[in-house]
């Protein structure tokens, strides 16, 4: 039953829904890093806000070196 199912996607459509949901998956990582994780400090003095590979939110001197 499953391979009849699979033969008849389209696998565009199944590329795209996995795509979609690797996105969803990392937005979701990054939204709970964000608001969840811990504050590192950059080699140049910066703070940072959220996980290791997810989206950060940095604030301190921009142009600090």
């Amino acid at each position: 039953m499953k391979k009849a199912i699979l033969k008849k996607l389209n696998w565009k459509i199944v590329t795209s829904i996995a795509v979609f949901l690797v996105l969803f998956v990392y937005w979701i990582y990054s939204f709970l890093g964000v608001t969840f994780g811990p504050i590192n400090q950059k080699e140049n003095g910066n703070y940072c806000k959220g996980y290791t590979y997810g989206i950060k939110i940095c604030w301190g001197d921009i142009n600090a070196e």
